[in-house]
């Protein structure tokens, strides 16, 4: 069935956390394996599936002690002991109690597609991207999935920041920073792709090519997926 991301909780709107990761459920079809990340720690387990019925094992987690947190993960994993049906609609995961209520919601997880590459930059901005004449290499991004850290280079400094995903491509940088390295033969300047980054809201992804928008739908970036 996949991974996916938590929407919704007793009817709250959930969105990623102020670390950029996401609150998730792995539901391998495989071995009935069922795991994800509940906030602060990882969990896993087993779920049963017979026709709409679903109930899921106690969840084992991790050990972490996360503070300051803005979600209470307790409230997530308490849920799990309370599923015995789900439905999918419109693409989305719902979990239902035994009063067929809707205890959460999920969106499906998509970013497999664009997560762990190495994009490399190709227009920007509307114009092709050529590489400067004493430019090191070129320009490119990777998202982590592990830690939901983005990392690259701009043209003459590298950079690093957070990322999050959420449903309908949606995507968002933050807390980005570079190095300050000065290239006075360079003409490619780091804050046109930073300024990319910042602006980006959703993106698009077709035959590995990654395409960022802005929140008015104008095109900002487009990357080709090297695969070394």
């Amino acid at each position: 069935m996949g991974t996916w991301n938590l929407a919704t909780l007793n009817g709250k709107t959930i969105s990623a956390l102020e670390h950029g990761r996401v609150i998730n459920l792995t539901l391998s079809e495989e071995n009935n394996h069922a795991s994800g990340f509940a906030g602060c720690n990882n969990f896993m387990g087993s779920y049963t599936l017979d026709g709409s019925n679903l109930e899921f094992s106690p969840m084992a987690t991790t050990r972490k002690a996360c503070r300051n947190q803005d979600f209470n993960e307790q409230d997530f994993l308490s849920i799990f002991s309370e599923v015995t049906s789900y439905k999918i609609k419109d693409g989305q995961l719902r979990l239902l109690n035994t009063e067929k209520q809707v205890i959460a919601t999920f969106n499906k997880d998509n970013s497999a597609n664009i997560v762990n590459k190495h994009w490399k930059l190709k227009t920007l901005n509307g114009k092709t991207v050529k590489m400067s004449e004493n430019q090191q290499k070129e320009r490119f991004f990777t998202l982590k999935k592990e830690n939901h850290k983005v990392a690259g280079f701009a043209g003459c400094n590298t950079f690093m920041g957070s990322y999050s995903l959420d449903a309908n491509n949606q995507i968002d940088f933050s807390q980005m920073a570079a190095t300050l390295k000065a290239c006075p033969d360079s003409d490619v300047r780091d804050s046109d792709l930073l300024s990319a980054l910042h602006n980006a809201t959703h993106y698009e992804y077709h035959n590995d090519s990654l395409t960022l928008f802005d929140s008015e739908g104008t095109p900002l970036a487009t990357f080709e997926a090297i695969y070394f």
